[in-house]
């Protein structure tokens, strides 16, 4: 034992590798069991025969050996923090085990001191594991768009659309989808991004269900293909489950050397959508018409042709909503498998929140508020009657 604490302050001169990071946990998990050993020879008071059997035993020198074979193999070992604590409590357990009077609550706070770097050790693995998986995914930000869009919600607009039946059913119907379309400025993404805070709120935050989202911007050629949508989204998942994590983790291994094609982006998204006894999956696309149709770089066909392939796949207990405008190519693709088709134009909801919206920006307005009520009614009318769902 006195050789290998001498051994353990050498070490922590030395500087960490990953590799020795993972077999001081494995010498700290042998500890524990030779403490646990110790604790219980203490409650039956056979403290000294047990100290004198142990350290008789070949146990700590094979641990010393394997220290010495790590030296020879690596160029750089575990973190100096860490070897440092495993020093001081191999230097508590020598005392323990001398002192036949020591309490067992001093082994048990060795025991819970080791399990604390254990869970800090595996914490920083995984730490690490997801920093590689998200540089090699590199997937573009979908929360700054989202946040754009919850700022532009007037409070209670999106109330008739979330507490209505089609969002309610289609939260709770197996494989569901829902295209919601509108024209331009009708306050699509708006609703998808208040759809998506009621599944966070409610669902992600209760256990109950998964939720990735992806707003395509013309204005972001990162936000327009297939690509992109797939790499936010896996990261999103990977960040909410141990089984989507382990999955992205091996995709990241077989294929980290270079960068991740669409197709194999496909394949692990395809692979954590069909794992069995998973919280429900809800996945909103926006905006899906600000991906070029046509061009160079055609890419809504793609995704039109990606989310079909989805939806014939009826995996398990996912939800999907796309929304966008009611273009050709899309309509022609959406149409048929949708279970959920809300069209805003003519929604009786959308009407009243457009006209609270109006009152609402009457009354903040300094002048405006002043005008009579004839005046106020004539202009929110107007609006209404002008607005056409917008």
């Amino acid at each position: 034992m006195g050789r290998f604490l001498e051994r353990v302050k050498v070490y922590t001169h030395v500087e960490p590798t990953p590799y020795m990071t993972e077999i001081v946990v494995k010498l700290m998990i042998g500890m524990l069991d030779i403490l646990g050993l110790a604790t219980k020879e203490i409650k039956q008071g056979r403290l000294m025969a047990f100290g004198k059997k142990l350290l008789g035993s070949r146990k700590i020198e094979d641990i010393v050996k394997r220290l010495d074979r790590l030296t020879l193999e690596e160029s750089r070992m575990s973190t100096t923090h860490i070897l440092r604590i495993v020093h001081t409590l191999l230097e508590n357990f020598k005392g323990v085990m001398i002192n036949a009077e020591a309490s067992t609550a001093t082994l048990e706070d060795a025991l819970a001191s080791i399990q604390h770097i254990v869970d800090d050790v595996n914490t920083n693995k995984r730490d690490k594991l997801h920093r590689e998986c998200r540089e090699w995914l590199s997937p573009p930000d979908p929360f700054s768009n989202h946040s754009a869009k919850r700022e532009q919600c007037h409070k209670g607009s999106t109330d008739w659309f979330i507490h209505g039946n089609a969002f309610g059913e289609w939260k709770v119907s197996d494989r569901s989808f829902l295209w919601l379309h509108g024209k331009p400025g009708s306050g699509k993404s708006v609703l998808c991004s208040a759809m998506i805070d009621h599944c966070v709120h409610h669902l992600r935050r209760t256990g109950l269900g998964t939720v990735a989202f992806f707003y395509c911007d013309f204005n972001d050629s990162a936000k327009q293909s297939l690509h992109g949508i797939l790499r936010s989204i896996l990261v999103q998942l990977y960040q909410q489950s141990d089984s989507y994590a382990e999955i992205l983790s091996r995709f990241h291994s077989e294929n980290k050397d270079h960068p991740p094609s669409t197709d194999t982006l496909a394949q692990c998204l395809k692979k954590m959508l069909a794992l069995p006894n998973e919280a429900a999956k809800y996945i909103f696309v926006d905006a899906l018409d600000e991906c070029p149709s046509s061009g160079m770089q055609p890419s809504c066909g793609a995704i039109l042709s990606f989310l079909n392939e989805i939806i014939e796949s009826r995996f398990p207990d996912v939800h999907i909503c796309v929304t966008s405008r009611p273009e050709v190519d899309i309509r022609e693709v959406l149409e048929c498998p949708t279970s959920f088709r809300i069209s805003l134009e003519g929604e009786i909801g959308q009407e009243r929140a457009i006209v609270s919206y109006v009152e609402s920006s009457i009354e903040l307005h300094p002048r405006m508020r002043k005008w009579s009520k004839a005046i106020k009614d004539l202009v929110v009318h107007t609006l209404k009657r002008n607005a056409h769902g917008m």
